[in-house]
């Protein structure tokens, strides 16, 4: 596909990153209805993405198609738990491509380019959630060479 740009993300991409999100949010939601709406999370989504924005130890890519923002990636650089050797992790915090832009090789890229700059923050290991209810998210992962590391579990104390 021509006219693809992946780049980090620009001031002037914040509300297309927030809007992103929220449409993963939906996305989401249709595996497990106790996610909220991208409607309902768009002030956290708001307020998260402008933190990640202004941070050192963040990085967003976006992927641009002839102008128009379709996909990001938000990347992190945080502590990693006492229990382990590395004191740092790499983090994926959200992944998201509109559904025309899927299955073309632009995540692999955005992701190459996290990884990059994880490595140059002498990141070895690189983590992400995923729920496991989203076969479409665990199978993607899977395939980019991520393995369960811990699984949480949840319990509902009104059942």
């Amino acid at each position: 596909m021509s006219n693809i740009v992946i780049r980090k993300a620009h001031k002037q991409d914040f509300d297309t990153v927030v809007r992103l999100t929220c449409e993963l949010q939906d996305y989401l939601r249709r595996f497990d209805r106790r996610y909220k709406s991208g409607r309902a999370f768009r002030p956290t989504a708001r307020k998260n993405v402008r933190k990640n924005f202004s941070s050192r130890h963040s990085r967003i890519l976006v992927v641009e198609h002839s102008g128009r923002v379709v996909g990001f990636c938000l990347g992190q650089v945080r502590k990693g738990f006492d229990v382990y050797l590395h004191d740092y992790i790499g983090f994926l915090y959200d992944a998201y491509l509109e559904p025309g832009f899927r299955k073309q090789g632009l995540m692999g890229q955005m992701l190459r380019q996290q990884f990059a700059w994880m490595q140059k923050r002498k990141v070895r290991y690189v983590e992400l959630y995923v729920d496991p209810l989203n076969p479409v998210g665990m199978g993607a992962w899977v395939k980019y060479g991520f393995r369960p590391l811990m699984i949480r579990m949840r319990k509902d104390l009104k059942k």
